[in-house]
């Protein structure tokens, strides 16, 4: 929502902004909740998102494409899917690769967004670039681990785990996501992973960045929300964070017993 908010202030005006947004259809999430397989919990707060850039910047045409896989359609991915993590080979590398490769390939429906229009039609993505929110999870104190650490140990304990997680980043995620989404022919760019941006938050106090004494949706990635909140972004500031495996629901598809860490 940020990087949106933001690239609509430099993006000339007569370019539209895509929104990909990816829901799965879960097998076993079907057979616990009798509901239409594509109401993911991440399609729910897309399209409140998508509403909200629309009150923030109503000159911009915002372009809002619900990329719905059925289960069928992972079947006949998957094998592809994994190639492209190696050496990635977890559990959780699959449920998230499977998402950004499909949200990377860009075909889904538009959502109509003005009176007149069809309320959804298919749709091909023109974007050739996109820009995908790695690090900010990292450097904002965004995971539950983050929260864990602050519990057993304070700030000294969350500081050398946020420490961790910026060191480690480009080997545990950075070549696994560049080569899905390259796999569609897209060039993935991550802003909070520029190095001028990097520089400034390793500069940051950490007290300014996350502050665990406050609640979850407030503490984790606290500075971040009070971008999003100055930017008019104000329902997306106190949204608690969701992993998209979870989001989107990629996760356990077939077992409630895997867990993320678990070999392929």
């Amino acid at each position: 929502m940020v990087i949106a908010a933001l690239l609509s202030k430099v993006l000339p005006r007569s370019e539209p902004v895509e929104l990909f947004n990816v829901a799965f259809e879960n097998p076993r999430q079907a057979k616990l909740r009798d509901a239409e397989p594509f109401a993911v919990p991440d399609r729910k707060t897309g399209i409140d998102g998508w509403h909200e850039l629309r009150r923030c910047d109503p000159e911009r045409e915002w372009r809002f494409v619900e990329v719905d896989v059925p289960y069928a359609q992972v079947v006949e991915h998957s094998a592809r899917i994994r190639r492209l993590l190696l050496p990635a080979s977890t559990v959780m590398d699959m449920s998230i690769g499977m998402a950004i490769w499909f949200a990377s390939r860009g075909r889904g429906r538009l959502v109509g967004a003005a009176d007149g229009e069809p309320p959804r039609r298919e749709y091909a993505g023109c974007a050739r670039v996109l820009l995908l929110g790695m690090g900010a999870d990292e450097q904002f104190g965004g995971y539950s681990r983050h929260r864990s650490a602050w519990d057993r140990g304070g700030w000294e304990l969350l500081g050398r785990e946020i420490d961790l997680d910026v060191q480690r980043i480009a080997s545990r995620n950075l070549g696994r996501d560049d080569r899905v989404v390259s796999d569609n022919a897209k060039e993935a760019r991550y802003p909070f992973l520029a190095t001028n941006v990097v520089r400034l938050l390793s500069g940051t106090p950490l007290d300014r960045k996350m502050d665990m004494r406050y609640p979850r949706g407030v503490g984790d990635k606290l500075l971040l929300r009070l971008l999003a909140h100055r930017l008019g972004l104000v329902n997306a500031s106190t949204r608690p964070k969701r992993a998209i495996q979870f989001g989107a629901r990629t996760a356990k598809m077939e077992s409630g017993q895997t867990k993320g860490q678990d070999s392929l």
